[in-house]
């Protein structure tokens, strides 16, 4: 069978293919900055600033970490997924407190 050249579609012109087949639909994610206050909170609670204690802890790669430190925007996703485990470490760190005391 061979395509019909009226198709809407043309293989030939990217614009005729949905922006998030391409990825360009990713270029507009919203970007965030970090305070110094929480950058520092968020330092604290490292063992070291490896690129494996920055993935294992906040599943962060070292550019994503200097860009934070630096001031720069990181995608909100990816602040969002590196606070929630913050979080998580926080509460954690709660309990262990709260049984300690108990």
């Amino acid at each position: 069978m061979q395509p019909n050249p009226s198709s809407e579609l043309s293989t030939s012109s990217p614009s005729a293919f949905p922006a998030a087949e391409f990825g360009r639909a990713s270029r507009h994610r919203p970007m965030v900055t970090l305070d110094r206050q929480t950058f520092l909170d968020l330092r604290n609670v490292l063992r070291a600033t490896t690129k494996d204690c920055l993935r294992e802890t906040f599943g962060v790669s070292e550019t994503t970490w200097t860009k934070l430190r630096d001031g720069r925007p990181v995608k909100q996703i990816t602040l969002d997924r590196l606070l929630a485990r913050y979080r998580a470490i926080m509460d954690a760190d709660e309990v262990v407190r709260r049984v300690r005391a108990a």
